[in-house]
């Protein structure tokens, strides 16, 4: 029970960062960062989130379908796609 409870909040949150980097983009600004003059940021975000709801709903149909030991697919997925992220925002930078 605690690891339906676990995966649900981690859901929630990849849910809610993946909404949040959409409406960035939406809106144009993310802290400092413009993407009225940079593309490239702008689809670096775009791309991020669409992967980030697509990975909640996966995940959301693993936890109600599928074992429990299927749980690790949504964790590591969830996690290299920030890393990923993270990775090519921090190369964006320099």
């Amino acid at each position: 029970m605690l690891i339906y409870v676990v995966m649900i909040i981690f859901i929630f949150i990849l849910l809610l960062t993946g909404a949040y980097m959409l409406w960035s983009e939406r809106h144009g600004q993310f802290l400092i960062f413009n993407f009225s003059n940079d593309s490239k940021l702008s689809t670096l975000f775009t791309i991020t989130s669409v992967a980030l709801f697509v990975v909640s709903f996966l995940g959301i149909f693993i936890l109600f379908t599928l074992s429990k030991n299927y749980n690790f697919v949504t964790l590591i997925l969830g996690t290299l796609i920030i890393l990923f992220f993270s990775a090519s925002f921090n190369r964006y930078n320099k």
